[in-house]
């Protein structure tokens, strides 16, 4: 029986981060942006705008926001503090292809609940396994090597543009990613 469990463990923490990568969603410049209890209202911004009929020039009218994790299912993030200071981050699964944080056009692909809940939740038609595979935590820095390996950062930083008559537009939600 053990050592079916431990299978299950094993094919999970060597298979799971080849396929999706683990984001951590700091806040940056943004102070209280991140929930430490769920990754779905993190946001990212960009400038909204229109090219100039007679100029082709790009007229900035505001900055909106969208939520590139607002459709993670349960348990496809944990919430995480880091550092002496207490700094709240969420750490999220999501494919590689990072589109989804750079273009609110483009939806993330995300690891499905059934998925996650094979990992997280202890099922209840399982006589061998009587616990969850896995703690949250302790499968993001086991399969991600401390979230070195496949990882990648976003943090909020400030940006602004000019608007067309003068004066600029600015945010503080603005995705940087390294």
């Amino acid at each position: 029986m053990k050592v079916l469990v431990a299978t299950r463990q094993l094919a999970y923490t060597t298979l799971f981060p080849v396929r999706y990568r683990l984001y951590r969603l700091q806040a940056g410049a943004a102070p209280g942006s991140v929930n430490p209890q769920d990754v779905t209202p993190y946001s990212c911004s960009y400038f909204d705008g229109y090219a100039d009929p007679n100029t082709g020039e790009w007229v900035y009218t505001g900055a909106k926001t969208w939520r590139p994790f607002g459709s993670a299912a349960q348990f496809g993030s944990v919430g995480v503090t880091v550092s002496g200071a207490g700094t709240a981050e969420q750490w999220a699964y999501a494919t590689a292809d990072d589109h989804f944080l750079q273009d609110k056009d483009h939806a993330g692909q995300f690891p499905t609940a059934k998925l996650l809940g094979l990992m997280f939740k202890t099922p209840s038609d399982d006589p061998y396994q009587t616990a969850p595979l896995f703690d949250p935590l302790s499968f993001a820095l086991d399969a991600y090597d401390n979230a070195t390996m496949n990882t990648k950062t976003v943090t909020h930083v400030n940006d602004s543009v000019q608007k067309f008559g003068g004066g600029s537009l600015s945010t503080n939600l603005k995705c940087n990613e390294s």
